[in-house]
Order: structure tokens, then sequence, then C-alpha cells
């Protein structure tokens, strides 16, 4: 399925995946995309430790390792106490086996990986569950058809409307606002300019611990007042004495695509005004789609010779068999012609070729008739499920077999039972 899919792709492979814990898929992964960057989903991890965790002091202790922002070091040694503590031995345990697979989820292992700020799936299953409302069994393939279409153009409709508002408008900014904040608010789309504000709000908060000047190369230590413990390296690389490029070592940059409020910290030191080309990726700014034509068309509606050709002659034949049914010597006049016609390409095809006879399509091209299969509904498979008639059957035998509460007799119920209806009795006397 992989493999189709990244055909499908024209063999461009994901930069990264998100999939739930299925090991079949992981060996998938690694064999046809084995660059392609792969995380577990976060939301899955939540719900597996709900049913195999049943300590909350070991929930709230385990879910710390899928945030902790240490390093693999302090991680590794953190696990190992962990399990110690648990006394999780078994290698067929849920907890080893989430051990074994710490390095597509737990933080650490995660830092620089582009996922641009998702952690699950969920995204694309409410695309799957919107697509699946109103599907059902009996549905013909182009009817299915018919339904995704109109599922999908909702959602271009909901893209074109957010395209406009952003082209037409820019967000508000104050006006002692930074020269930076301004030209962000300029490049970036109107939803990825609220996660750079924050970014930019929080510089305050930084500060400048060491400078370390090098040729063409400039690295920062910053850290946050309330947390001097936790430094970061910005590094500024210059070039023909103006500034190249500046990375953080947070790598938000790397993994989200916007700039952390170390780098905007930095830039406003060097009163650059204009953010630098590598703080602004292309997907994120206001000429994202400038690469693509304005409007969604495809080739397929484009007339082919081979239809153009068609047309003429229809219109022709159309005019000449107007006319020709006027007499009855031009009638017959044009039924020769057309059967000498229809009877030389018969001969020049063969026998054994099939005639085919129907509209011209926009992008016909020269196909055996032979070689065409019939495209068929798909055939309808039984459910997993357990028929109606055979499961009322089996909850009618189960509540048969419960016993009474009140006579402890099987298969009574509160209407039946004697013992109830003498207490009632007496009650009432």
């Amino acid at each position: 399925m992989l493999r189709t899919f990244s055909e499908a792709m024209s063999q461009k492979h994901p930069i990264s995946v998100i999939t739930d814990g299925d090991l079949a898929m992981q060996r998938a992964i690694r064999v046809v995309w084995p660059d392609s960057y792969h995380r577990l989903c976060v939301r899955h991890i939540q719900q597996n430790i709900v049913r195999h965790l049943h300590d909350d002091e070991v929930r709230e202790e385990f879910r710390s390792f899928i945030y902790d922002s240490s390093s693999i070091e302090e991680h590794e040694r953190k696990w190992i106490e962990f399990l110690r503590r648990n006394e999780v031995t078994s290698e067929e345990s849920w907890l080893h086996q989430m051990y074994q697979m710490r390095k597509l989820w737990c933080a650490p292992y995660l830092v620089g990986r582009c996922f641009l700020g998702l952690s699950s799936n969920q995204r694309s299953e409410s695309l799957n569950s919107v697509l699946h409302t109103h599907l059902e069994g009996k549905m013909t393939l182009f009817d299915m058809l018919e339904h995704y279409e109109r599922c999908l153009s909702g959602r271009r409709l909901n893209e074109a409307i957010l395209d406009i508002v952003a082209l037409q408008s820019v967000p508000f900014t104050d006006a002692d606002a930074s020269s930076l904040e301004k030209h962000a608010a300029r490049v970036f789309t109107p939803c990825m300019f609220q996660l750079v504000r924050w970014s930019i709000s929080v510089v305050s908060k930084c500060v400048i611990s060491e400078i370390l000047d090098a040729w063409e190369l400039t690295t920062y230590v910053v850290a946050k007042i309330d947390k001097r413990e936790k430094k970061f390296e910005v590094r500024c690389e210059m070039k023909e004495g103006s500034l190249y490029r500046i990375s953080c070592s947070c790598r938000k940059l790397e993994c989200l695509g916007t700039p952390c409020s170390h780098i905007f910290y930095i830039l406003g030191i060097r009163q650059v005004e204009l953010l630098p080309r590598c703080c602004v990726p292309m997907r994120w700014t206001m000429s994202a789609k400038s690469a693509f034509p304005p409007t969604r068309k495809s080739e397929m509606y484009d007339y082919s010779a081979s239809l153009m050709r068609y047309r003429e002659l229809w219109n022709l034949s159309h005019a000449a068999c107007f006319r020709a049914c006027q007499s009855s010597e031009e009638y017959q006049h044009l039924k020769m012609v057309l059967s000498e016609q229809d009877g030389s390409k018969e001969s020049s095809r063969g026998e054994e070729e099939c005639i085919r006879f129907g509209p011209v399509l926009p992008q016909t091209t020269e196909i055996d008739c032979g070689d065409l299969e019939k495209v068929l509904d798909p055939v309808h498979v039984q459910g997993r499920g357990a028929p109606k008639k055979r499961l009322q059957a089996k909850m009618k035998k189960q509540r048969s077999k419960r016993k009474c509460g009140y006579c402890g007799v099987e298969g009574h119920n509160r209407r039946k039972c004697n013992k109830l209806k003498e207490e009632m009795m007496a009650a009432n006397c």
C-alpha cells in the first residue's frame, strides 16, 4: 500500500508520518520510507495508558516521558529507574514494549524533527470521519465518488475563503510594535502570525548570559530570566558582512517552522528590521501558492485531436442527414456511402477485433479494444459483526439465566417474581 501511494505521489516521500502503534505499519515505513520521520500518535498512547495502567501516580509519571524535553542520557536514566521501581521484567508487558519503541514517541528523540506542531493523527481521522459520513454499503462506485467530491468541495470552499481573507487583510499590530513584528504580519498568514506573535511577546523574558565570537560566526547563549539554568545557543552566521543564517538549539524553527523567542531576541539586539529568509518558510507565507495556477484545472477536460475531428464530422453528417431525408434519391445515395465506409473499416480492422460505439473521451488514446476491462462496483462483503437475530437470541438466553434479586430463581424478573407480588399484596393490606 505504501509503495502504491509513493507511486501515485511521483516517488516523493513524506517528510514525517504519524501513525498508531501498529507493528506492521512501523516495519513497512522503515522499509518503504526509510528517510521519513516517524512518530506514534499521542492520543492513542493516552488511551493505552488508561487501559494498561491502573495507578494514577504511575500514569502521571509515564505521561511525563512524552513531554519531558531533558537530554537523552537523563531520559534513559529516568526510564530505567521507572521500570525498576515498577518491577517490569517481562518482555511481553506493555511498559517494556513502549520502552522498546521510545524513540518514536519520547520528546528527547523527536527534537529537531519536522512535525509542524502535530503530535496526533486526529486531523486526518476527522477528515476520514467527514468523508465516511452518509456512506452506505449499497452505494455504487459512482455514487461513492460523487459523495467524496461533494465533501471535498466544501473543504475547498473553506480554503478559498481563508485565502481571500488572508490576501485582502493584514493582522492588527500596535503602533509601537517592532519592525520585526510588522514585517511578520505582512509575510506570514494570519493563523501563523498568531503563533509568531506569541514568540515575540516572550522576548522580554530572555537575557544573554554569554557571547562567543568566531570568524563569521557569533554564538549567543540565551536563557529565560526565571529559568537561568536552562540555556540555549543562538548561532548567527555572517556572509559578506550581513546576516546569512540564524538558528537556535531549541530547534523550534526546524520542528514548527516559526522562529522562537530566542531568535527574535537576538535579532532585536542586532537591530535587524526584516526577518531573514531562513526564518520564513514558504509554506507559512502569503505567497505559498504562487508556484501553482490560481484555478484548479485538469487536462482531463481539454479537447483532444480525435474529439475535435469527431465533432466536425458529427456536424457535417448531421447536416447531410437532414438534407438527404427530404428525398428518396439522396437518402439512398447517403446510405450507400455510409455503408461502404463502415464496411471498409470493418474489413481493415479484422474480424476478431471488437467494435466500440459510444462517446469519444476528451483525452482518448489509441487503445486496443481487447485490453479494455469493465469497471464494476465492488463485491459486497459481509461485516464482521454478529447477525442481529443470532445476537438477539444470545442476549435473550443470557437474560434467562440471570437469577432474580428477590427470590433467587433463574429466569424470574420483577413482573414474574411471586415473592415480590406477595410483598406488594401485604403492603397494600
